[in-house]
């Protein structure tokens, strides 16, 4: 086992021992997703006895626009000495020569902060406002595609896109030549690659930096034949976009660990299990569990319902492709997806602090 496998190992015995059935993290899921992306670095440690993960920007990430000076974390365990952990914390900065920190929101969201329900958790968040950290609050959601809110937004969705002339549409998968049928409406001539050209050129213009990065990490390890990509089309011209991917998906059974890559480590637990009732194990999977995200519009097109008409079309298709339990992860936005029937089921607080220097 190398450090890197036996630092999560203990990190997953830590976290999972005190988060309860909610907040499971697999080993399996966690490794492959830390291990499968090239942008930035993950290393395994203990700041004042307690585990932790860093993570910081590898030559690729920084060729790609992430910053030299940022050291992400993810605090894992029971934490008990809260002054002796921030000096170990401010030591490792320095010796790494990094001036920014982060708690969670690392680059591809594998590092999930801090846990809500740690002892003296309020503690360390205390100590971190007191000294002009800025703190955040995220959450991972999980609702069904067939509710009936689900359903009801979906007839709602619909009937918008057609009285506006807008089309949702798939785009084609990498081994297709042709796209797939319209969720709704007439899609636009769509032919092999220049979708995802297209796409590129979208997230370049409208979303520039994580989402971008990340789209072409996924496009070059073939995430397009194993996630669905769908667009919001209006007047034949791309308008928004949303991923949705599950693992019952056809398009994934091949080879299911070495593929799946999307929203494998916060995938909702199997149905029945959400409130750890049921009888299911804490770590089963249900095999139908899908994700939805990252969803967004062009800047030009928001708060006029083209949100709305994306986010229907993706909660139409996956319904459609037999998925149950939806998970939308990393979203501050919980009072949106709350009227669609979409519950929290974990809490992150994240944390970060720009200038080191005035803090040492």
């Amino acid at each position: 086992m190398s450090e890197l496998d036996s630092g999560i190992a203990d990190c997953l015995r830590s976290w999972n021992h005190f988060s309860g059935s909610r907040l499971q993290i697999q080993a399996a899921d966690l490794g492959w997703n830390l291990k499968a992306q090239k942008l930035v670095n993950y290393e395994a440690r203990k700041l004042a006895g307690i585990p932790v993960l860093v993570a910081t920007a590898s030559a690729e990430g920084l060729a790609a626009g992430l910053s030299a000076h940022s050291l992400w974390l993810s605090l894992w365990g029971e934490l008990q000495k809260t002054g002796e952990f921030i000096d170990e914390l401010y030591q490792l900065a320095r010796a790494s020569q990094k001036k920014r920190l982060v708690f969670g929101a690392d680059e591809f969201h594998f590092l999930p902060g801090i846990p809500t329900n740690i002892p003296k958790g309020r503690e360390l968040i205390r100590h971190l406002r007191e000294h002009q950290w800025t703190l955040g609050e995220v959450f991972d959601l999980v609702g069904r595609a067939g509710s009936q809110a689900a359903l009801r937004y979906i007839d709602e969705g619909e009937e918008l896109a057609k009285d506006r002339g807008w089309t949702v549409a798939a785009l084609p998968v990498a081994s297709a030549e042709v796209a797939e049928p319209p969720t709704w409406a007439a899609p636009p001539t769509l032919s092999g690659e220049f979708e995802l050209d297209e796409l590129d050129r979208f997230l370049h213009q409208e979303f520039p930096g994580r989402w971008h990065r990340e789209f072409n990490f996924w496009r070059g390890r073939h995430d397009t034949a194993c996630a669905r990509w769908l667009g919001l089309w209006i007047k034949r011209k791309l308008a928004g976009f949303v991923r949705i991917a599950h693992r019952g998906d056809p398009e994934v059974q091949s080879d299911r660990r070495s593929r799946w890559i999307p929203g494998a480590l916060r995938l909702p637990l199997a149905a029945g299990n959400l409130t750890g009732e049921g009888g299911a194990p804490p770590d089963d999977r249900a095999f139908n569990d899908g994700c939805l995200g990252p969803i967004g519009v062009a800047k030009a097109l928001r708060g006029c319902g083209a949100g709305r008409v994306l986010l229907a079309g993706a909660l139409s298709r996956l319904n459609n492709l037999g998925v149950d339990h939806v998970c939308i992860d990393w979203t501050d936005n919980e009072s949106f997806y709350k009227h669609l029937g979409f519950e929290r089921v974990r809490t992150y607080r994240t944390a970060f602090l720009s200038t080191l220097k005035s803090t040492l």
